[in-house]
């Protein structure tokens, strides 16, 4: 049980930056890579295989900027209670080792 509770603590804390990591490299794959203009005002056009993108690039923008506002609310939190949770575990292993 302890092990899927650690497994869910590092994915609240390690999931939310990979995600923030993954929309800033798409931002800049399409910026760079594709020649679009990408700005958080609004939507433009971004022809990638006769595709618009612009929408979708213009979401990634958007998470990209403002992804550490929304993600380290949750990060910090879970990192402190996963540190909690380990804290309390160690405390009951080792008074469970004294008796």
């Amino acid at each position: 049980m302890a092990r899927l509770i650690h497994l869910v603590f590092a994915l609240l804390v390690i999931g939310p930056i990979l995600i923030w990591l993954g929309a800033a490299v798409g931002v800049l794959t399409l910026a760079n890579g594709f020649g679009c203009t990408i700005h958080e005002g609004f939507a433009t056009p971004c022809l990638v295989a006769g595709t618009d993108w612009g929408e979708a690039a213009y979401t990634l923008d958007l998470l990209a900027a403002w992804g550490p506002l929304i993600f380290a609310p949750v990060v910090i939190g879970s990192a402190a209670l996963w540190g909690l949770f380990a804290l309390v575990r160690a405390f009951l292993r080792r008074r469970a080792h004294r008796a």
